[in-house]
C-alpha cells in the first residue's frame, strides 16, 4: 500500500539566448513576438556604417538565431543631397505572416514566414504608421495618423497585408487639429484585438487647453464611451471581452524621475478597476505585459526585474532576470508567454534576449499506508489521481527525468518540461488534456477538475 507526498520543487530559470552586444556594430532590441516556444522574431537596429533596422528569427527555441529583413530605406528631402531614414514603428507577427508599420506611410509584409517581403505606402510622406496587431494570419488592424489632412483611422486587413479597409470611427472618436493646427481630439494608448471585427482599446482624449480624460471601452463600432478622472497614461492586455488588465505607471514627484509600478484588473469590459499593485519598486513603471490566460501572466519593469502571477494578479511576484553591469538599467521589455512553461523578454541597456523555462517536476518521498491510489495504467505508463486537481503523479518506470507536453482538446500546448514523478496541474482550467511522454511518445488522457 504506497501513498506518495509532494516535496514541491518548482525551478523557474531565464537564460540568456541572444545577445545584441556581441555584433561589430552596435545593435538594439525594440521588440519580440513569438508563435510559440520555438518561433520567435526579433525587431532591432543597428547603428553600424549607415543606421539600418532588421529582423532576426528563430525556429530552435532561441539557441540560433539569422536575419531574415535589413533594410535602410530612407527618403529624400531638400537639400536634394539630404535624405531620411524611414523608421519603423511596430511589427506583428502571428503564423506565416510578418507585417512591419513605420513612418512616411511604409508597410512591409510577409505571408511566407520571412522568406520574402513585399513593400506598399499609405498615402502621403506625412502619414504615419502604428500599432500593428494581428489576431491570426489574415486578420490584423494598425493605427494612422495623416497629418496632412489631419485625420487618425484604424485600418483592417483580412488578407495577411495586402489590402486594407478603413474602420468608421464616429466624428468625436476620430484624431482632431484647433484652427492654430495644435494636435487635439483622441490619441490611442493601446488595443487587443479579441476577435474578428472586435476588438478593445484604451485611449485618452487630449483637448488643445490641454486636459487629459480617460475613457473607456470601445468595442467594435466604438458607440459607447464613458468618462472617468484625470489618469496616467496606460497599455492594456485583455484575455476576453470582459478580463484584462492596464498598466503602466506615472511619476508622483515631477522633481523626481522614480516612477510608480501600477497594474489594474477589471473582469467587465474596463467599466471598474481593481488596483494589484501599486509600488516604487524599481523605480521603474510596468513597461509591458502578457498573458496566456486569465490566471499566468508576466509584467516586466526596470532593472532587469518581470513580474509574475499564477492567480489572476492577486499575488504577483518578483524576479530578477539577470544581475546587471555596473552603468546599466536593463529596462525589461515586451513579455512573450508560449505556454505555462516557457516565455521570452528582451531588455534594453544592454539589450538581450532572455528565454523562461519552468521545470514542473516534483520529487516525491514514498511511504508505506492503509491507503492505496487506483491507477489508470496503459503500457507501463500510468497517471493518477484521474482526475486531478493539483498534482498529477506518472509513472513510466524508467529512470531519471522525462521531457513531457501537456496538450488540451483544440491540440495547443498548455505545458512542456520534464518530470521525475509529479507535473504541477493546478493552473490549469478545468477539462479534458493530453499528456504525452518524449520517450516513448505515448499519450495518455486525463481529466482537470
Amino acid at each position: 500500500m504506497v501513498v506518495e507526498f509532494p516535496v514541491l520543487c518548482q525551478n523557474p530559470e531565464w537564460k540568456k539566448v541572444d545577445d545584441a552586444e556581441k555584433f561589430s556594430e552596435y545593435r538594439g532590441f525594440k521588440k519580440i513576438i513569438c508563435n510559440d516556444s520555438m518561433n520567435c522574431i526579433v525587431w532591432g537596429f543597428s547603428t553600424s556604417s549607415t543606421w539600418c533596422q532588421f529582423f532576426r528569427k528563430t525556429t530552435d527555441g532561441g539557441k540560433t538565431w539569422n536575419d531574415i529583413y535589413i533594410d535602410s530605406s530612407y527618403i529624400i528631402q531638400n537639400p536634394i543631397s539630404m535624405h531620411k531614414i524611414i523608421p519603423f514603428n511596430d511589427f506583428a507577427y502571428k503564423g506565416n505572416t510578418i507585417i512591419a508599420v513605420g513612418d512616411s506611410g511604409r508597410l512591409i509584409y510577409s505571408n511566407n514566414n520571412g522568406f520574402s517581403f513585399k513593400e506598399k505606402f499609405f498615402s502621403g510622406p506625412n502619414s504615419q504608421l502604428y500599432k500593428i496587431r494581428l489576431f491570426d494570419e489574415m486578420y490584423g488592424i494598425l493605427y494612422q495618423i495623416d497629418y496632412n489632412i489631419r485625420t487618425s483611422n484604424f485600418y483592417e486587413t483580412k488578407d495577411g497585408g495586402s489590402t486594407w479597409e478603413k474602420i468608421n470611427l464616429p466624428d468625436s472618436l476620430s484624431f482632431q487639429f484647433d484652427k492654430n493646427g495644435k494636435r487635439g481630439g483622441i490619441a490611442y494608448n493601446d488595443y487587443n484585438i479579441i476577435k474578428r471585427g472586435l476588438f478593445v482599446t484604451y485611449f485618452n482624449r487630449v483637448y488643445v487647453n490641454p486636459d487629459f480624460w480617460e475613457l473607456s471601452w470601445i468595442y467594435g463600432n466604438v458607440d459607447s464611451v464613458r468618462t472617468y478622472k484625470q489618469d496616467s497614461l496606460y497599455l492594456i492586455k485583455f484575455v476576453n471581452e470582459k478580463e484584462g488588465w492596464k498598466y503602466g505607471g506615472g511619476t508622483i514627484d515631477p522633481n523626481s524621475f522614480n516612477l510608480e509600478n501600477v497594474i489594474y484588473h477589471t473582469t467587465n469590459s474596463g467599466q471598474t478597476w481593481v488596483t494589484q499593485r501599486d509600488s516604487l519598486f524599481t523605480g521603474f513603471s510596468v513597461t509591458g505585459m502578457d498573458a496566456f490566460d486569465n490566471k499566468f501572466a508576466i509584467a516586466t519593469t526596470g532593472t532587469s526585474y518581470v513580474l509574475m502571477t499564477h492567480n489572476g494578479g492577486m499575488t504577483w511576484v518578483e524576479e530578477q532576470v539577470d544581475s546587471i553591469p555596473n552603468g546599466w538599467y536593463a529596462t525589461a521589455r515586451y513579455p512573450q508567454i508560449t505556454s505555462y512553461s516557457s516565455a521570452y523578454i528582451i531588455t534594453t541597456s544592454p539589450s538581450m534576449i532572455y528565454k523562461y523555462t519552468r521545470d514542473w517536476s516534483k520529487p516525491v518521498d514514498t511511504s508505506t499506508v492503509g491507503v492505496r491510489y487506483e491507477r489508470i495504467i496503459e503500457n507501463d505508463f500510468s497517471v493518477y489521481p484521474n482526475p486531478v486537481k493539483d498534482k498529477l503523479s506518472v509513472s513510466d518506470f524508467s529512470e531519471g527525468k522525462i521531457e513531457f507536453e501537456i496538450y488540451d482538446m483544440l491540440g495547443i500546448k498548455r505545458i512542456e518540461g520534464k518530470v521525475f514523478n509529479e507535473i504541477y496541474v493546478a493552473f490549469l482550467p478545468k477539462g479534458i488534456y493530453f499528456l504525452k511522454l518524449n520517450n516513448n511518445n505515448k499519450v495518455i488522457k486525463f481529466v482537470k477538475e
